[in-house]
This record gives structure tokens, sequence and C-alpha cells, in this order.
């Protein structure tokens, strides 16, 4: 159930899953009404997260929702929604339709029923964007993460996670993430990668049958929702 696209440079694969998103959201709004886009944070989506928020599309119809975020106020420089609110700035609808996953002065560990509130009332979500690092991690999901092995079974929207302090989280360990049960409920799953390193960590993802050690793995090998895989050198 996956489909690669494979393009030669960053301008070619930024147009193509840009014309993929507004097909598949399209084609929500058609289906359900309104719909949700659940999107995930790092830098490689933002230029195509500039682009959609110019986008004419019925706005105040979409609900956009991250996919992860660390455990920070959402006007420190690590926060996901701060990028994100960044990139749509001048899309004010887009703005007023934002999902967001920090609850300020809660532990994160007891924010998780309220994240998931917040996540249940959205309606179907048409897309998932994720990304993946050099580690396999995808959305919030990190290798052998405190935590992830409740999250990878757990029947709820959200999760709480405190990763293995590495050069990819940074001093960032504590996070909230939706679940795979949560990610697979949206009708397309969309992976944006790039560079060679990341390739080598997919072809070996597409095997790994350990998901505490490969997360990425799990969406991957499932077969409950295509996956669209977008990449450039």
């Amino acid at each position: 159930m996956i489909t690669e696209h494979i393009h030669e440079n960053p301008g070619s694969l930024l147009a193509a899953i840009y014309l993929h998103c507004i097909e598949v959201m399209t084609q929500g709004l058609q289906t359900h009404g309104d719909i949700s886009i659940l999107l995930s944070g790092g830098t490689t989506p933002l230029p195509l997260y500039r682009l959609l928020a110019q986008a004419i599309l019925p706005w105040t119809h979409i609900h956009a929702a991250l996919v992860d975020e660390r455990w920070v106020e959402p006007d420190n420089r690590a926060s996901n929604e701060k990028s994100l609110r960044e990139a749509f700035a001048e899309n004010e609808a887009a703005l007023d339709n934002f999902t967001g996953m920090y609850l300020p002065g809660q532990h994160i560990t007891r924010a998780v029923p309220a994240c998931s509130d917040r996540y249940r009332s959205l309606p179907p979500p048409a897309l998932c964007l994720l990304g993946m690092g050099n580690d396999a991690h995808t959305a919030s999901l990190f290798p052998h993460a405190e935590g992830l092995g409740a999250a990878l079974t757990a029947i709820r929207w959200c999760a709480a996670i405190e990763a293995n302090p590495s050069g990819i989280t940074g001093p960032f360990t504590t996070r909230m993430t939706l679940t795979p049960w949560a990610i697979l409920r949206a009708e397309h799953l969309l992976l944006l990668i790039t560079g060679q390193e990341k390739r080598d960590v997919y072809q070996q993802a597409l095997v790994e049958k350990d998901f505490e050690k490969s997360p990425i793995s799990l969406f991957l090998q499932q077969q409950q929702r295509p996956v669209e895989v977008f990449w450039c050198p």
C-alpha cells in the first residue's frame, strides 16, 4: 500500500506534494463537508505549509492540527505550534481553526486526557503528514522512549513520551504525540523525507519488525491506510 514519488530536487518535490495535498483535501471536503489535516513539526514541511496557506480553499471548513509537540510554551522557538502559526500567518481562517497540543501549567501526563478530548472533537482527518528522523522516529514516537510501548497500542488520540536524549531530540525530550491509532484514522498518510541518509533509513524500515526500534516501520508495514512517500536527494 506504499506509493513512492521520487523527485530530482526540492522544488519538484514541493510542487508534487502540494498538488497531492490539494487533491486529497478537496476530495475530503466533498465527502465530509468539514475535514481536519494533521501536520507534523520540523523544518522540512515548512515550505509546504507556507504554500498551502496561500491555497484558495474553504478554510473555514478545514481544521489544521499538530501531529506532535515539544512540551514548551507556544512562544518558545522550539514549539511546533509557533512554527506552524508563522507558516500560516497570512491565513486567518486556517489559524482560527487550528488545534495545538500544549496545555499551559499542566504536567504532560496529566494533560493527555484533555489533549485527546481536543482531537476527538475534530472533523474526519483527510490526511496526516508524517516526517521521519535518521533514528527512524516519526511524529514524536522515538525509539525505545519512555511511554512508547504504551503509545503504540493505545486506543486514544494522544500520548506522552519521554524520549532518550540525542542529537535529534536536543534538550526537548518531553513530547506529546498522536498515537498510531490516531494517525491511522487519517484517510491518507503522506511521508515527506529528503536526503540519501533518510532514504537508507526508510529502506531498512520497510523490513524492520521491531516497532519500538523503528516506529516508522509500523506505518510502512500496516495495511489499513495507503502511504504516499515523497522523497528527493
